[in-house]
């Protein structure tokens, strides 16, 4: 099922990962949307008993980049545009799986002004 070596699943290791990053430029500058999808994986161990894994999360981010003159340019980026909550869980053997954590990291934004001399 996952990424595995002979004592176990590679920790922080996904079997099944996407990321497609389209990408266009002129003159007056550039766009890009970048989309990253993980399958769930292991992220520790705990007690040797059970093991603590992450479920699928997905991001996506945007940045643009405007050309205002030939030595001013503005570049605008979004983060985590999906705002998605991903949860970690503890995967015990022989019985159900648990809740162990739940993170929300938020959304971002960044404004650059670049001068080139």
């Amino acid at each position: 099922m996952h990424t595995t070596s002979n004592s176990g699943p590679l920790p922080y290791s996904s079997k099944n990962q996407f990321y497609l990053s389209p990408y266009y430029e002129n003159k007056w500058g550039n766009i890009r949307i970048s989309y990253s999808w993980r399958d769930d994986y292991e992220s520790e161990s705990f007690n040797g008993a059970s093991a603590i894994w992450t479920s699928p999360y997905a991001r996506l981010n945007a940045t643009a980049t405007v050309n205002i003159s030939k030595n001013l340019t503005l570049t605008l980026g979004l983060t985590n545009l999906l705002d998605e909550t991903y949860q970690q869980y503890f995967l015990n053997k022989g019985a159900a799986s648990v809740l162990a954590d739940a993170y929300k990291e938020g959304r971002g934004g960044t404004a650059e002004i670049h001068w080139n001399f």
